[in-house]
């Protein structure tokens, strides 16, 4: 009696450390945020409505605002504790026209960011918080906020702006507010 007993306690334990055997390859160091690591290529489109004034609860523009889309690639690196570093570059189109001789709808801009992450190991998703300064210091944007998922392999990520969340966009002498829809496709390039 003594032996089966023995032997069913054994069995349990086998089954728990077996179980718990893939969770611990899929983050090494007991924390989820091990899941996203390496440093990874990206492609991003943004649509925007931007305002100086701000928006109301409702999202309603303060002032005169206008829409503008950014086209941007760049490289992010993941830590594998939270934290993602950043560079980028891309177009900025600003619109509808007409516009008015001599205007310039249409800028190019380079960005070094700085952000944290926070990985759910349940389902592999993640929320991503950052800011971007010019890389000529010429301003900083703050509030960027993106929900992702990590593919199977950690070789792929994609991420969009789910929620409608309030941008800054401050200067030399400007200051803007913006919301943004994102859509984001990342690639490995590098495991870290």
């Amino acid at each position: 009696m003594r032996t089966q007993r023995l032997i069913a306690y054994m069995f349990a334990a086998c089954l728990v450390s077996l179980s718990a055997g893939p969770a611990m390859a899929d983050d090494e160091r007991g924390h989820p945020n091990s899941l996203l690591k390496g440093k990874y290529r990206f492609s991003q489109n943004n649509a925007c409505v931007i305002d100086t004034n701000g928006f109301t609860d409702q999202l309603v523009t303060l002032g005169s605002g206008f829409t503008a889309w950014l086209y941007l690639t760049g490289v992010a690196t993941y830590d594998g504790v939270g934290n993602v570093t950043g560079k980028d570059h891309g177009i900025f189109i600003a619109g509808p026209g007409p516009f008015q001789s001599g205007s310039s709808p249409v800028s190019t801009f380079e960005d070094n960011c700085t952000g944290t992450y926070s990985v759910n190991h349940r389902d592999r998703s993640f929320v991503q918080h950052m800011s971007c300064k010019a890389a000529d210091e010429s301003y900083t944007l703050t509030g960027i906020e993106f929900e992702g998922q990590i593919g199977p392999e950690g070789s792929v990520l994609t991420m969009s702006s789910t929620e409608p969340v309030v941008q800054t966009l401050a200067g030399n002498g400007f200051a803007n507010k913006r919301i943004c829809g994102a859509q984001v496709t990342s690639v490995r390039i590098r495991r870290e």
